[in-house]
């Protein structure tokens, strides 16, 4: 493990004291860290599949029949160590910022909220909430010439 984010899920998991995430689960979603066998430097999407169901085999991974999350079913990013499936890691280069590393779970959650809603440069949005994922939507937006 490198960087972790603490994302606003854990937090209200911690004030609100949801009993789906106690000890011992280790939380943590957001999060990079090294290959053990490479070396290399990875981002984590924490979506585990088991790409044998019909909705995996269909391409529709995110709503596979038995997936988990890291961090949330499963221990996450938190730890020191954490076992990830390959498929679920994707190399990024050695002089990555860590910071900069650890927001791309985040920014790929806002990247396909605004490809879903069929948003536009010229649409309206509102976005609530100043957190990672709100920020992140306001990037994308202007990222794709909206001014928010």
């Amino acid at each position: 493990m490198r960087a972790a984010g603490i994302c606003g899920s854990e937090l209200g998991a911690v004030k609100h004291d949801d009993p789906s995430r106690r000890v011992p689960l280790i939380m943590g979603h957001e999060f990079v860290g090294i290959r053990a066998d490479t070396g290399q430097l990875v981002a984590v999407n924490p979506l585990v599949t088991c790409g044998i169901c019909d909705r995996c085999q269909s391409g529709q991974t995110n709503l596979c029949r038995a997936r988990s999350l890291l961090g949330v079913h499963r221990s996450g990013g938190f730890a020191e160590q954490v076992a990830v499936p390959i498929g679920s890691t994707y190399e990024l280069p050695a002089d990555t910022s860590l910071l900069a590393a650890v927001l791309i779970e985040p920014l790929a959650n806002a990247w396909h909220l605004w490809h879903l809603s069929g948003a536009t440069a010229s649409s309206r949005i509102g976005i609530i909430g100043g957190g990672a994922i709100g920020l992140m939507i306001a990037i994308v937006a202007a990222h794709n010439g909206r001014n928010t």
